[in-house]
């Protein structure tokens, strides 16, 4: 009832939709909020299992019509600051890893930034495991990008010194 507007960067947990949620959506319409969406994702395998990410609610808000201002990926202006906010580096030196075509991988071609595809993300059960060839280029034409390279999945394992 105070806010200005709403800050969405995701779903808590793994939901399978926007419906928890609906409620909150549609008092924030009514109040005429505008939403700033900070992940244009849909959806987000977390520990195994798919739920909705930020888009998914910004989508929703959109079709109540709500004002939904969305940044970030794919958005070019993401990929050409953030290599410079770490360390001034040539964007051949920049890797996009990502499980997602229409925001990682697209979003890093548009850039002309190296990316990885990680294909047990969110593209899994069309891609199969590991990676089927015809699946993964009707992909790349439907989304108009081709990753530079595909692993299966990716595991980070830090090293802890002693």
């Amino acid at each position: 009832e105070e806010a200005d507007f709403l800050l969405n960067t995701g779903a808590e947990g793994n939901q399978p939709d926007a419906a928890p949620f609906e409620s909150v959506l549609r008092r924030a319409r009514a109040a005429g909020l505008p939403m700033v969406c900070a992940n244009a994702d849909l959806e987000a395998v977390r520990a195994g299992v798919r739920g909705i990410s930020a888009g998914a609610l910004a989508r929703r808000y959109g079709e109540l019509g709500g004002e939904v201002f969305t940044h970030g990926k794919p958005a070019p202006a993401l990929f050409e600051r953030a290599p410079e906010r770490v360390a001034p580096v040539a964007p051949r030196q920049v890797l996009m890893i990502g499980d997602g075509f229409a925001t990682d991988i697209a979003g890093a071609a548009r850039a002309g930034l190296d990316s990885l595809l990680v294909a047990g993300g969110i593209h899994a059960a069309v891609l199969g495991r590991p990676p089927q060839g015809e699946a993964f280029e009707a992909l790349c034409r439907r989304h108009d990008c081709r990753p530079t390279r595909v692993i299966d999945e990716l595991r980070w394992d830090p090293v802890v010194a002693d």
